[in-house]
């Protein structure tokens, strides 16, 4: 009897420890975990108060692991929170890239998200061109004897930046936490919805948009997909989006185009779109298309690159972007008017010693830095006119020639004005790294600007009945 309840006492004993150890682990844990609550939710609330809330998109299809840059153990080690459920992400190889940057939601650790973020932009530094740099970044209107004012304007509520910063943080949350750069639910969703009617994942898409006034330069284009990189490229789509052409022309495509074909949807976004020379559906048909491949190139009807393509686009995958740019452009604020700067929070000044990108090519690559710090500032600008297309178009479509140094805004480039403004923010320095001068990839062509790719299909059909 004895033996029987000193047992019973030891397991008593023993359960009794087992449970306080397991009480006081509880009560540990949530209070720590109260406690990460309250830092994140302080540390949140005061970055919003400082640059306002980050908008974050979600990803419609998990990208390639093999494609993973390094940036994704920072990614996966951050535990960046959804506000929906207020858990940690789980990850896995496939998703890391797109939990921090993608398409439906906010995350509710902005400060983690920063942090992975620039370390991404220091490694691409990092493999940057040391002998290659952008001189005299810091000198202002005055010193360069420009004709505009960029004082504070308290009546308007305009304090422009007079330095691009060289902080790798500050660059980076001036493109990512920025008011005017937050993307609604509306748009969003508009971006997803275009995301879900692509089909398929792939990792190379070329993308392009046709409208009755390009018709027959983009035969020329289409004739040089088909024949010259359809050859080279593997596991790729070719997508064209209809811009404004009649339904004959529109058959035509579909006929003979190897692609997919797909409308446009202009009533889903602001009027200004319907503006084709405002080119907000450029920056909006990129960052819909790069939740579904690896690479996106865009390519306008006119270009052409004929050879080197696969050495341009394995540059991209490891500098994130390659943008067109040609060496006769001149600087951005010269093609820019002031109130796309003003947008971003810049004086114009602060950006002349950038010279403006091209917008008929560009390769971007789908990762966090890439989404996050330059083609969501991209779309967001494209969203309101009062950054894209500020006054009528037809105001300032054409840009004076010979031009003046010392004016600023003499027309605006849109797409390109704003593309520029961004990389000049992000790389400042080593800007030229991220651009590239493509007339070593473009020589003449031979086949014409203009072309009539379809009768000249139509033709050899008939031969071929025949």
């Amino acid at each position: 009897m004895i033996k029987r309840k000193t047992i019973s006492y030891g397991l008593f004993v023993i359960s009794s420890i087992v449970l306080l150890r397991y009480a006081y682990k509880f009560t540990h844990n949530e209070i720590t975990r109260s406690q990460e609550v309250s830092h994140n939710q302080h540390q949140t609330s005061r970055e919003d108060s400082g640059a306002g809330s980050a908008r974050i998109f979600q990803q419609h299809q998990p990208i390639n692991p093999e494609n993973l840059s390094p940036l994704n153990n920072v990614i996966q080690s951050s535990d960046l929170q959804m506000n929906t459920s207020h858990q940690p992400a789980a990850f896995n190889n496939s998703s890391l890239d797109s939990a921090a940057s993608n398409l439906y939601g906010p995350f509710l650790n902005t400060s983690r998200l920063i942090q992975a973020l620039v370390e991404s932009l220091k490694s691409k530094l990092a493999v940057s061109d040391p002998k290659v740099v952008v001189k005299n970044i810091e000198n202002k209107c005055q010193a360069m004897r420009i004709e505009y004012n960029d004082s504070c304007n308290d009546a308007e509520r305009i304090c422009p930046q007079k330095v691009l910063p060289e902080n790798l943080k500050a660059r980076i949350e001036q493109l990512v936490l920025r008011d005017s750069l937050q993307i609604s639910e509306e748009y969003r969703n508009a971006i997803r919805n275009m995301t879900d009617e692509i089909s398929g994942y792939h990792d190379i898409i070329i993308v392009g948009g046709l409208s009755s006034n390009h018709y027959r330069e983009a035969q020329s284009l289409m004739k040089h997909v088909h024949e010259e990189l359809f050859p080279v490229l593997k596991n790729f789509s070719f997508v064209v989006y209809n811009l404004g052409l009649t339904e004959k022309e529109a058959s035509k495509v579909r006929q003979h185009c190897r692609c997919q074909f797909v409308r446009f949807p202009f009533e889903r976004f602001p009027p200004h779109f319907k503006t084709l020379k405002c080119f907000g559906f450029k920056p909006t048909l990129v960052r819909a298309l790069i939740e579904k491949a690896n690479i996106v190139l865009w390519t306008d009807t006119v270009f052409k690159i004929t050879r080197n393509i696969t050495t341009v686009i394995d540059r991209a995958r490891t500098m994130g972007i390659q943008q067109m740019y040609l060496p006769t452009n001149y600087p951005n604020p010269s093609h820019t008017l002031e109130q796309t700067f003003h947008f971003f929070g810049d004086s114009p000044c602060a950006h002349m010693a950038f010279n403006q990108v091209a917008g008929g090519f560009g390769i971007y690559h789908n990762e966090l830095l890439t989404k996050r710090a330059i083609l969501d500032p991209w779309y967001a600008c494209a969203l309101k006119a009062e950054c894209t297309c500020p006054v009528n178009q037809r105001q300032v479509q054409r840009c004076p020639y010979p031009y003046s140094t010392k004016k600023i805004g003499l027309c605006q480039r849109n797409d390109q004005s704003s593309m520029t403004l961004i990389l000049s923010k992000l790389f400042r320095q080593k800007y030229f790294d991220f651009v590239i001068n493509l007339n070593r990839f473009n020589p003449k062509s031979k086949i014409p600007a203009f072309y009539n790719y379809f009768e000249e299909i139509e033709n050899k059909t008939k031969v071929n009945t025949n």
